[in-house]
């Protein structure tokens, strides 16, 4: 099966089971628990790790070379409109993209998805569907966390260099932020959780014969996915410099 012809098996499912409801929300809850809940430690980790690195490189060149207001542009730019989407993308990939494609993957060779159609359930239904809208909604939450754990980050390393209360660096940070990067950072993190989880279910499920198919798919799926991840923030930097510079 072809990716337009997944799409739109996919598409014509989804319609169908929007008039009836049948989406399976067990199942969806489950794929935000495994996807969202289950990736907040790393999340933590590396998203304060990462607000601390940015404001620390950024005062060292802010003082000399212009004024200390840019810092909270830094943050706008860096942190919120590129970097929290871009490594949340990467991060749900690495963890629940490749263990989808890999679930769906053993699924196919032991039969689990014949079973399904011949008790008259869509796959597409009951599988693919609520996967993908459970990492795409993980992914947009889990953006908003790493956002809220790298600017505590940053606030800690800002206050080494310039101590200042919290709701000032916040007042500062907002004046500095508008709606369109914002908006950008929401569109990418949709977008990416949509890509991923599409891309390894698609190869998941053309998993065919035997199971050392299983690797090369997640091998593809990863490759796939990791290109779209980085477009996807290619054409939403691109955006921003078209449309709101």
């Amino acid at each position: 099966m072809e990716f337009y012809n997944f799409f739109y098996f996919l598409y014509l499912d989804l319609k169908k089971q929007a008039k009836e409801q049948k989406v399976p929300k067990k199942v969806i809850f489950d794929q935000i628990y495994f996807t969202g809940v289950q990736a907040l430690p790393i999340i933590a980790i590396i998203s304060l790790l990462l607000g601390a690195i940015i404001i620390k490189e950024g005062h060292a060149y802010v003082g000399k070379f212009v004024d200390k207001s840019w810092i909270y542009k830094i943050i706008v730019s860096v942190m919120i409109r590129d970097a929290a989407p871009f490594i949340t993308a990467l991060i749900v990939l690495s963890r629940s993209g490749i263990a989808m494609a890999t679930e769906l993957g053993y699924m196919n060779i032991n039969k689990e998805v014949d079973s399904l159609r011949i008790m008259g359930i869509s796959p597409l239904t009951y599988i693919v569907l609520p996967r993908i809208l459970g990492v795409s909604i993980s992914v947009v939450l889990l953006v908003i966390y790493f956002l809220l754990i790298g600017i505590i980050g940053g606030y800690i390393v800002t206050n080494v260099f310039s101590p200042i209360p919290f709701w000032v660096f916040m007042e500062k940070l907002s004046q500095n932020m508008s709606f369109s990067d914002l908006f950008i950072m929401f569109i990418k993190a949709l977008s990416s959780g949509f890509l991923i989880s599409f891309i390894c279910c698609f190869h998941g499920l053309n998993v065919r014969y035997s199971f050392t198919e299983i690797p090369q798919r997640n091998i593809k799926a990863f490759a796939q996915s990791a290109l779209s991840i980085t477009f996807i923030n290619f054409m939403g930097i691109m955006f921003y410099l078209v449309f709101f510079t």
